[in-house]
């Protein structure tokens, strides 16, 4: 199919200004968008459940405070609460070692 006259001399500047116009628009946007966003660091984290008696639970927030960690939830049980806590991946090895160390070997994770 061939394009009119009216295709190339009209609707061609037309149709070419309509795209740029969007192009625009939206390379307007997607840097209004860039100055606005906030990035921040994520680290991986690593979440787990540890059951201690009461009697060694301040040992373990202790640990949970040097290693930059969080707890998530306790569920109070008679006797051994379990503590849902969520801590930096990189201090997951020395986290569950210190945990254990703290509290005489009485706790588990």
């Amino acid at each position: 199919m061939r394009e009119s006259w009216l295709d190339l001399v009209i609707f061609g500047p037309i149709r070419n200004l309509t795209f740029s116009l969007l192009f625009v628009s939206l390379s307007f946007f997607l840097s209004l968008f860039q100055l606005v966003s906030k990035p921040i660091l994520m680290e991986p984290m690593y979440v787990c459940d540890i059951t201690v008696p009461t009697a060694a639970v301040s040992g373990v927030y202790e640990t949970l405070n040097a290693r930059r960690g969080q707890v998530e939830g306790q569920d109070d049980r008679p006797g051994t609460p379990l503590t849902k806590v969520s801590f930096n991946k990189a201090h997951a090895s020395l986290f569950l070692f210190e945990v254990v160390t703290v509290s005489d070997g009485v706790s588990s994770s």
